[in-house]
């Protein structure tokens, strides 16, 4: 079951708990678990930590070639 409406983020519950095919196939280990998805929604990052998070979104923002529009 996918709560998108609920809330703004993606949130997912099958109601199986730690035996979740799911959680098998995202390899969560914790709740609450953040992935950093690019723009076809592929994982490009599993983040330990919301500091870790922004560290990597700060060096890859400062390297990552601007757009042209």
């Amino acid at each position: 079951m996918i709560f998108a409406a609920v809330f703004p983020f993606i949130s997912i519950c099958d109601y199986q708990k730690w035996g979740s095919p799911v959680v098998k196939a995202w390899h969560v280990f914790a709740t609450p678990t953040m992935y950093l998805l690019d723009n076809n929604l592929e994982i490009i990052l599993r983040p330990n930590s919301a500091r870790q998070m922004d560290a990597w979104v700060d060096w890859y923002g400062f390297f990552r070639p601007q757009e042209v529009n």
